[in-house]
C-alpha cells in the first residue's frame, strides 16, 4: 500500500512536492540513528554491482564503497568522525537509485 502526501508551496512559481512512502520499502538501511555502522539490506538480490555514497545534507560527498550484488552490506563508519546530525545515503544500482536518511548519534 502507498500513502502519498502532497505539498504544495508558492514562491512566485507554482511547485508541487510529492512524497511517498512505502510499507515494503525495497531496502531497508539500519540501525538509525547510528552510531558506528550501518547494514543496508534489499527485499530482491540486484542484479548488478551496488555502490554506496554517504553525503553530508549538503550534498558533499563523503565515502564512496562498491560491493558485489550478493555481498553483504555492512559499513563501518568509526573511520569516518561523522558528526551528530543529519546524511543521505545513496545506494544505486545498474537499474535504481534510493537515497535514505540516515541520523548519526554518536554515543
Amino acid at each position: 500500500m502507498t500513502y502519498l502526501k502532497q505539498i504544495f508551496f508558492t514562491l512566485g512559481l507554482f511547485a508541487v512536492l510529492t512524497l511517498s512512502a512505502q510499507s515494503n520499502p525495497p531496502i531497508k538501511l539500519y540501525p538509525n540513528p547510528a552510531s558506528s555502522f550501518i547494514r543496508v539490506e534489499f527485499n530482491t538480490i540486484p542484479s548488478s554491482p551496488i555502490q554506496i555514497n554517504i553525503s553530508d545534507i549538503l550534498g558533499n560527498k563523503i565515502k564512496t564503497y562498491n560491493f558485489n550484488q550478493d555481498e553483504f552490506i555492512e559499513i563501518d563508519l568509526s573511520g569516518l568522525n561523522l558528526i551528530n546530525g543529519l546524511y543521505l545515503v545513496k545506494v544505486e544500482t545498474e537499474n535504481s537509485m534510493i537515497i535514505k536518511r540516515l541520523i548519526i548519534k554518536n554515543k
